[in-house]
């Protein structure tokens, strides 16, 4: 990482098991503070179903990079939609 001058990489995946997605992402860290964040969150129709099974974009291998510096905040909290707040 220190030849390619990266900070850090984050990847992860996501799975549908019925009606609930469980993400979980990896943080790896040139200075060896590596991390997993898993979590869930249920689909509550079966439009989100049918959307979160989707691929939206296939895979495309990547001709060029462009390292832009960045800071990523990620904080964990649970939200909780009714029927009026959520989009159709």
């Amino acid at each position: 990482m220190d030849k390619a001058d990266i900070d850090v990489i984050i990847t992860g995946y996501y799975r549908l098991q019925g009606n609930v997605a469980e993400i979980t992402l990896y943080k790896i860290d040139k200075f060896f503070g590596d991390e997993k964040i898993s979590f869930t969150f249920p689909l509550q129709s079966d439009a989100d179903i049918t959307d979160a099974s989707m691929v939206t974009r296939p895979y495309d291998s990547i001709e060029s990079k462009e390292y832009i510096p960045c800071r990523i905040v990620f904080r964990n909290c649970t939200i909780l939609l009714n029927e009026r707040t959520r989009k159709k």
